[in-house]
C-alpha cells in the first residue's frame, strides 16, 4: 500500500580528495600535528529525522562508505545470506568433506545503503527520563510518503510516530489505517545519549512481527533476549574487517541473525533475507579513530564506541 523511498545521497569528505582512504601505508602521526582538528562529534554526520530536539538518540553516524570486508572461501554461496552450503555430514556441494562446519561469510557491503527507523512519542512516555518504554496497542491513523515514510498511531495516552528511510524494495508492510497493532518500545540511558528499540506487531488473530528496529550501542536490551522474537539476534565480538574511510571509521561488526531456521551473518551496509524478513542494517560497527593513523582524516572528539542502526521488516509474502 505503501512504497518506501531511498534517499541516495552520499556524505563526503570535503577537500579530501584521495587523502581520505588510510592505507597500512601511511606513517602513524604523533601529536596533531599539522591535521586539521573539526571538533566534531558522532552526531555531526548522524541523519535528520525530523523528530523532536529532546528525542533519545544513540549519536551514530549512518553515512559513508564501509572498509574492506574479511571474507573466507565459500564453495556455493546463497546471494541473500553468503552462507556456505554443506550437508549435515559435513560435505560441501561438490561432494568434498569440511570436517567442520564452516565459519559464517561476512556479506559484501553497499557503501550506497541508507536505511534508518526514527520512532519519537507525543508526549513521551517516560517524560523527560532517558530510561523509557511503552507497550500498548496504537491505531493507525496516518501515513504519509515525502523523503521518508512516516506513520502516525493513536495509543490513547500518547501519539507515536515510526518515519522510516527504506528503499521500495525492501519494504513490503502493508500497514492498514484504523487498524490497531501492538507497539513496544524501550530506551535505555548511555553516557552519550539512549539506547532504543522497538516492535510493531499484529494483536488479531495470531501476534505476527511486522516491523522492528534500533538504534543502539547494545544489539539487544538488557534482560529482554527474545525482545525481536520470532528473530534471534547474536553478536560475539567478531569484525568483518577494519575501518579505512575517513568518512566512516566504523570496523564492521558481524551479527547473526535467524528465525528458527540457517543463521545469516550481516554486518555494515548489508541487507538480507532472514526467514520471512528483509533485514537491511545502516550501522553495525566499532568506532577507530583513523586520525591517529592519517593526518587527512578529522579527529572526532567524542564518539560512540560502537553502535548498531538497522531494520528487520516482514517480507509480506
Amino acid at each position: 500500500m505503501f512504497a518506501g523511498v531511498l534517499l541516495t545521497g552520499s556524505v563526503g569528505c570535503p577537500g579530501q580528495g584521495d587523502l581520505g582512504v588510510y592505507t597500512d601505508t601511511d606513517v602513524q602521526q604523533s601529536g596533531s600535528g599539522s591535521g586539521p582538528s573539526s571538533g566534531s562529534t558522532a552526531s555531526d554526520s548522524s541523519p535528520s529525522t525530523g523528530s523532536p530536539d529532546d528525542a533519545p538518540s544513540t549519536g551514530a553516524s549512518t553515512g559513508g562508505s564501509t572498509g574492506e570486508p574479511v571474507t573466507t572461501e565459500s564453495t556455493t554461496a546463497g546471494e541473500s545470506t553468503g552462507l556456505e552450503t554443506t550437508s549435515e555430514d559435513g560435505t560441501t556441494g561438490d561432494g568434498s568433506t569440511t570436517g567442520d562446519v564452516p565459519p559464517l561469510q561476512c556479506l559484501e557491503p553497499d557503501p550506497s545503503l541508507l536505511s534508518y527507523p526514527v520512532v519519537y512519542f507525543d508526549p513521551w512516555p517516560g517524560g523527560d527520563a532517558l530510561d523509557q518504554e511503552f507497550d500498548g496497542d496504537c491505531t493507525l491513523i496516518d501515513a504519509t510518503e515525502d523523503s521518508q515514510l512516516r506513520f502516525k498511531f493513536d495509543c490513547d495516552s500518547t501519539t507515536a510516530m515510526i518515519d522510516l528511510v527504506v528503499a521500495p524494495e525492501d519494504f513490503g508492510v502493508a500497514l492498514q489505517l484504523d487498524q490497531t497493532y501492538r507497539l513496544r518500545w524501550v530506551a535505555r540511558a548511555q553516557p552519550w545519549a539512549s539506547d532504543w528499540w522497538f516492535t510493531l506487531s499484529t494483536v488479531d488473530p495470531a501476534p505476527t512481527l511486522l516491523l522492528a528496529g534500533m538504534e543502539t550501542q547494545e544489539l539487544l536490551p538488557a534482560g529482554m533476549p527474545d525482545f525481536f522474537a520470532p528473530l534471534a539476534l547474536a553478536h560475539d565480538g567478531s569484525e568483518c574487517g577494519q575501518a579505512t574511510d575517513c568518512d566512516d571509521p566504523w570496523d564492521p561488526l558481524l551479527v547473526e541473525m535467524s528465525q528458527g531456521g540457517p543463521t545469516v551473518p550481516l554486518t555494515h551496509k548489508t541487507r538480507a533475507d532472514v526467514g520471512d524478513y528483509r533485514v537491511v542494517v545502516n550501522l553495525a560497527g566499532r568506532f577507530r579513530d583513523l586520525h591517529a593513523m592519517a593526518r587527512e582524516c578529522l579527529e572526532w572528539t567524542d564518539p560512540v564506541p560502537q553502535g548498531f542502526i538497522m531494520m528487520m521488516i516482514h517480507r509480506g509474502d
